[in-house]
């Protein structure tokens, strides 16, 4: 661990979520000595998320410039874990085809000196997030789906449930969506999470037509102040 690294990986803005804390995961495996080499496995772990994900933030953090792969090979030709280079390593600079300025610590990349690079700059990023990156990697769901996604009780799957809540659209609108997961959130707050449906089963059973428990009246305006708390939640910006 380095704190150094993850004080820099902090320090970087632009970053979706999901992309920032794999930067920070990846940091904090960094070891100044030996470099850094965790498995895509032991990164989902690390960020309580799948493989498949993994390797999608790889390749935004890798467009923005901020880290390089470099596939490792073992005795007999097999395959280690991969080398991360981060972007304030002198050696990620020395081994790229367009080098920056050399990086420091909390220090944002410095234009491209090389003619080259200047006229390739599509390889050779000056900031390590652009805006058309970043805009690149919020259009990866629609907004109306990242909403819902907020309210889901149990964040799990997240390709998958994007998945049947396209097809869940051809039946439902976006608005009756939501709510049902404003309600199917609300029962299950204090309840058992391993008998909390995935997102993707809850759209798939239809989950937004489940009827809801009786209340009493008094009871019934505080439930509809907590859904308009969800919802409040759901509108704000990534």
């Amino acid at each position: 661990m380095s704190h150094e690294a993850t004080n820099w990986a902090i320090k970087q803005r632009g970053l979706k979520p999901s992309a920032k804390i794999l930067l920070w995961h990846l940091c904090d495996r960094y070891n100044p000595d030996h470099g850094c080499f965790p498995s895509q496995e032991t990164l989902a772990e690390d960020c309580e998320t799948n493989v498949r994900t993994i390797r999608r933030q790889l390749q935004v953090l890798e467009a923005a410039g901020l880290i390089r792969k470099e596939h490792r090979k073992g005795k007999g030709g097999t395959f280690n874990s991969d080398r991360y280079f981060l972007a304030f390593e002198a050696e990620f600079d020395q081994r790229t085809n367009c080098p920056a300025d050399k990086l420091t610590v909390g220090q944002n990349m410095s234009p491209p000196a090389d003619k080259k690079c200047q006229n390739q700059r599509t390889n050779c990023p000056t900031n390590p997030v652009s805006n058309s990156i970043t805009k690149q990697v919020r259009a990866s769901y629609p907004d109306q789906f990242e909403e819902f996604w907020k309210i889901v009780p149990k964040k799990v799957s997240k390709e998958d449930a994007f998945k049947a809540y396209k097809v869940a659209l051809k039946k439902a609108s976006p608005e009756e969506l939501l709510d049902g997961m404003v309600r199917y959130a609300e029962s299950r707050r204090h309840q058992d999470p391993t008998f909390t449906k995935h997102p993707g089963s809850w759209l798939r059973a239809g989950g937004w037509m489940d009827e809801v428990p009786q209340v009493s009246a008094a009871v019934e305006p505080e439930r509809a102040a907590k859904r308009n708390r969800w919802k409040a939640i759901a509108q704000q910006p990534t």
